[in-house]
C-alpha cells in the first residue's frame, strides 16, 4: 500500500463531533420542553371547549322552559339562582349527554352556577356560570366560562 506524502487525512476532530452532538441534544431538548406547553394548551382548550357545550345545554334547558317555574331537564327555577353538578354521559362516538349527579359523590366534572332574574315580566336576565374541576380536594387553579343569558317570555 502506498501512502501519499503531503496530504493529510480529512476527519472531524473529537470535540467538534462532541460540540456537533451537544448542540443537537440542546435542540431536541427545547423541542421536546415545547411539545408538552402544547399538549398543555390544547387539553385546556378541549376542557374550555366542553365547558362551553355544557353551558349552551342549560342555556337550551332555561329557554326551552321558559314559561314554567322550573326548567323540564335540571329542575333550574326560573327565577333565582342555583348550583348544579354535572358529569358526562356516553361513550366514544356517541353524543355526549351531561347528567345531573351528587356534587359530594366525586362523579361531577362540572359545577353550574346559574343565576336568574326577572325583568319586568318581559324578559328573563342572568349568568351561567361553569366552573371545572370538581374534586374532594380543592384544586390549585379553577377555570370557568360564564355566558350572559337573556331569555323572552312570551
Amino acid at each position: 500500500m502506498k501512502r501519499s506524502i503531503g496530504k493529510k487525512n480529512r476527519a472531524f476532530t473529537l470535540s467538534e463531533i462532541s460540540l456537533a452532538l451537544g448542540i443537537a441534544a440542546f435542540c431536541l431538548i427545547s423541542i421536546l420542553g415545547l411539545l408538552s406547553v402544547g399538549l398543555k394548551g390544547t387539553g385546556d382548550i378541549t376542557r374550555r371547549s366542553q365547558a362551553a357545550e355544557v353551558a349552551s345545554v342549560v342555556i337550551a334547558d332555561l329557554r326551552e322552559s321558559a314559561d314554567r317555574t322550573a326548567s323540564s331537564l335540571y329542575g333550574i327555577p326560573m327565577n333565582t339562582g342555583t348550583t348544579l353538578y354535572l358529569s358526562e354521559a356516553g361513550g366514544a362516538g356517541e353524543v355526549t349527554n351531561f347528567i345531573k349527579v351528587d356534587g359530594t359523590s366525586g362523579l361531577a366534572r362540572y359545577r353550574v352556577e346559574v343565576s336568574l332574574e326577572r325583568k319586568e315580566d318581559q324578559v328573563l336576565m342572568g349568568e351561567v356560570e361553569v366552573l371545572w374541576p370538581v374534586s374532594g380536594t380543592k384544586p390549585l387553579t379553577t377555570s370557568k366560562v360564564a355566558v350572559p343569558v337573556v331569555i323572552p317570555l312570551f
